[in-house]
């Protein structure tokens, strides 16, 4: 073995062990809680010695912190272009959500912690996350919104607040993400059925469309 190997082994020996603390970890945090969770507990889940942790974090917090830049990068290149994605807004959207819910079937117990640490803009009380460290999820909340741009550009979202419409989109993801999977439904059906509802209220209308609902909702105020 030559002296430019050993490094690069080291190098590989500490991320496999800095990738199975953070597999260990998004276990025990999903199950017990963060502030539940002891170091100990994830050594102990992923088999190795507590000193081990130690070397790669100096606290849980650190081991969080981790946990979440990584994952929410992985979460966001599912949301990006691929070759052989549909043309249409619609079906390209159904895609690329059904690509995410894949990732997140893998990683539930990631995605229950990200939503208790500001996912979707709401966050637990007393979650050890700072204000900078949520910011890391401005990326992925922003490539939401473009998703939102790239729909009113192309005529098919109605041409309102981007920011309501990715609310929008934001709750009827979150409110059907993990429910869904309960129900055993594929990451695509639930894409379908996300995007289904989403465009029910986001959809651009035509004169005749707009009309009919106007008369609809005074119907009902009658």
């Amino acid at each position: 073995m030559n002296g430019a190997s050993k490094p690069r082994l080291r190098d590989e020996a500490r991320n496999l062990y800095r990738n199975a603390i953070l597999d260990a970890a998004e276990q025990i945090f999903a199950e017990r809680g963060f502030h539940a969770a002891r170091i100990q507990d994830i050594a102990e889940r992923g088999g190795f010695a507590v000193g081990t942790v130690y070397k790669h974090f100096e606290q849980k917090e650190d081991v969080l912190r981790a946990l979440m830049v990584e994952r929410m990068d992985d979460m966001q290149v599912e949301l990006e272009e691929r070759e052989g994605d549909p043309p249409g807004f619609e079906d390209k959207l159904v895609v690329k959500l059904g690509r995410l819910f894949g990732y997140v079937e893998k990683h539930r117990a990631f995605y229950r912690i990200a939503m208790e640490n500001g996912l979707f803009g709401v966050v637990s009380t007393g979650s050890p996350l700072d204000e900078k460290d949520r910011a890391k999820l401005v990326r992925f909340k922003a490539r939401m919104l473009d998703l939102i741009h790239e729909g009113i550009d192309e005529g098919i979202l109605a041409a309102g607040e981007p920011g309501l419409l990715s609310s929008l989109l934001f709750g009827t993801v979150r409110a059907f993400s993990l429910g869904a999977f309960e129900l055993g439904e594929s990451p695509e059906e639930k894409a379908r059925l996300i995007v289904d509802l989403f465009m029910n209220g986001a959809r651009k209308r035509s004169k005749a469309e707009k009309s009919e609902l106007g008369g609809r909702e005074r119907r009902i105020r009658k």
